[in-house]
């Protein structure tokens, strides 16, 4: 099992189990679905070896998320004043309107963050997914990173007993077979944060 994805325990920090993105200075901490081995979006998939801890998982994109998203803006689309929605596949608020009532959602396939699902989610209907187990994957530069404020005897209480979440420092080109740095949605380290990190026609909404 490649040193890029861990599994953590039940010591972990605390796990925001409703929100399916929480974000952290140095981690993001991603809502995930525990796959199993027969899903059928799983077709085209390296199979697991049967030894593997690590099953595949599903991060779930906010409705509206674009792959540069790193948190929904407090803002409206200026077209939602006229009651239409624009076609920007940048435009997190009508997009999210749009997205809210679909019985699909988007997801990105993880063991590494797969890198294509990563920029084109995977669309999977809510039913195919809902009685699925939960998890958490944090995503950060490192693992030290992703601990970084952590107490020493949590951080040592989290390695490889029952599963409770996991580590992502990297992506997966699965064609190309290489590593790539994540996505902005999935972690952005603070030094690459900017000011407005959404692009589109809006206007402030306060």
């Amino acid at each position: 099992m490649s040193k890029d994805l861990v599994l953590i325990g039940n010591q972990a920090p605390s796990l925001h189990t409703i929100k399916l993105k929480f974000i952290e200075n140095l981690r993001t901490e991603h809502c995930v679905y525990e796959l199993p081995d027969s899903h059928p979006i799983l077709k085209g998939f390296e199979k697991r070896e049967l030894k593997d801890r690590v099953p595949y998982l599903l991060a779930i994109w906010t409705s509206g998320e674009t792959a540069s998203s790193i948190k929904p803006p407090k803002r409206i689309c200026v077209s939602q004043g006229s009651n239409t929605l624009c076609h920007e596949k940048t435009c997190f608020s009508c997009n999210n309107i749009r997205e809210e009532n679909s019985q699909v959602v988007r997801g990105t396939i993880l063991v590494f963050a797969d890198h294509r699902s990563s920029i084109n989610p995977i669309c999977v209907s809510r039913a195919s997914i809902g009685n699925l187990r939960r998890g958490i994957v944090y995503f950060g530069s490192s693992v030290s990173a992703c601990f970084g404020g952590t107490f020493p005897k949590q951080v040592s209480a989290c390695a490889f007993v029952i599963c409770a979440g996991y580590v992502c420092v990297r992506g997966f080109d699965r064609k190309n077979r290489k590593s790539k740095t994540l996505v902005r949605r999935l972690h952005c380290p603070p030094s690459n944060k900017k000011k407005d990190d959404h692009e589109g026609n809006h206007q402030d909404l306060y």
